[in-house]
């Protein structure tokens, strides 16, 4: 039981995640896209529920990480007394923390869309609700951007909520860290079910348009989500190799058309 206790801290959970995304790669997400892509279909021609329950996903595309930095932030720096913004946002960081920013202001621009969508085709936003939306969506995307980026900046003095500093708090915040990880991973396939990245390249300039294609959604969708574990990786090193590994499955689909 104790070392059990010891793989699942917090150091250890990046390769648990490879371990978890390569299973789930493997056996369940080529199913769960076309999940999500005949829900995604319902949503366009405006099917009954279908809005609300893509509106509900990407609610947690939004929502799960930041909560789960609030949940998490205290026993994170417990465990590491050195995690901080200035080691972790020195270089390449920085790039991350921006595509952060875009991908939440770009999920809760679909979330109002959705949402507007389920409200009926004759629905017509009022001028009023349209200019707060004009401005506190972007304003939400950077208040979010702001929670992941305080999860790495050391708390001073005691959380608001007692219940910040507990264990429990911790594992519920791992929980949804998971789950929200999990949502990006299945975005991020979802969108590269496309026939311009499944199978091999044709030339050189498929292959270059590939890798630029694969390289944007990944910073915007695939690495986002991983802020945290690639902070508390214990082997940055094998970093790069385990997500290779991990991802497996979806990089022969798009080089081979393996399984497409």
């Amino acid at each position: 039981m104790t070392n059990l206790k010891a793989i699942l801290r917090t150091r250890y959970q990046a390769i648990l995640l490879d371990i978890g995304v390569f299973a789930l790669n493997l056996a369940l997400m080529a199913s769960l896209k076309d999940v999500l892509g005949g829900l995604a279909a319902e949503a366009s021609v405006n099917a009954p529920g279908a809005d609300f329950t893509m509106a509900l996903f990407c609610c947690a595309l939004a929502f799960l990480l930041p909560v789960s930095s609030i949940l998490k932030r205290q026993q994170a720096h417990q465990a590491d007394p050195d995690l901080s913004p200035e080691g972790f946002f020195a270089n390449a960081g920085k790039l991350l923390l921006a595509a952060c920013f875009i991908t939440q202001l770009m999920v809760l621009i679909l979330i109002v869309t959705l949402l507007v969508d389920a409200s009926g085709s004759g629905y017509e936003v009022p001028t009023g609700l349209l200019a707060g939306l004009f401005v506190g969506v972007p304003a939400l995307a950077v208040v979010n951007t702001l929670v992941l980026y305080s999860y790495f900046v050391p708390p001073k003095g005691e959380p608001l909520l007692k219940a910040l500093k507990s264990p429990l708090a911790a594992t519920v915040g791992d929980a949804f860290l998971f789950l929200g990880t999990m949502a990006y991973q299945l975005l991020w396939w979802y969108l590269l079910d496309d026939a311009f990245f499944i199978g091999p390249p044709k030339d050189i300039g498929d292959l270059i348009g590939k890798i630029a294609g694969f390289t944007a959604l990944a910073l915007l969708f695939y690495f986002p989500p991983r802020i945290f574990y690639l902070a508390d990786d214990p082997y940055p090193k094998t970093t790069w190799l385990r997500m290779a590994l991990a991802n497996l499955p979806i990089l022969l689909r798009i080089l081979l058309g393996i399984g497409a």
